[in-house]
């Protein structure tokens, strides 16, 4: 159940990035995005240590997923401050697929492969 309401509250932060994206406002966006950061690392270290706690076989190759996304946000946080400019439609565009398939893929598939092992 906690694990559930952390996915939720990640759709949620990616479908504010996706209300920001669309005013085309970069501050918020980057609160947004700072946002995700920290709310993707925190669930993620939760997971993890669920996978401890549980003996989960696979936990390596789904840390490396979170590693991914964790790079990734980080990335785009540090983009904002740094290159804003680069952050035309086409580049929103390309940040929101990446989330909304990444998401998708992640919490569908990678997390139900550890439910019955928590």
């Amino acid at each position: 159940g906690s694990i559930d309401r952390d996915h939720d509250q990640l759709f949620s932060l990616v479908e504010l990035f996706r209300t920001c994206k669309a005013d085309r406002d970069l501050g918020v966006l980057r609160t947004v995005v700072v946002g995700l950061v920290e709310y993707t690392v925190y669930h993620f270290k939760r997971e993890e240590i669920g996978f401890a706690a549980c003996g989960f076989g696979d936990a390596a190759s789904h840390e490396k997923e979170h590693r991914l996304l964790e790079e990734t946000a980080l990335q785009l946080q540090d983009d904002l401050d740094q290159k804003p400019e680069i952050f035309d439609a086409g580049k929103l565009e390309e940040v929101d697929g990446f989330l909304m398939d990444w998401l998708g893929h992640h919490i569908s598939e990678s997390d139900m492969a550890f439910r019955e092992a928590f």
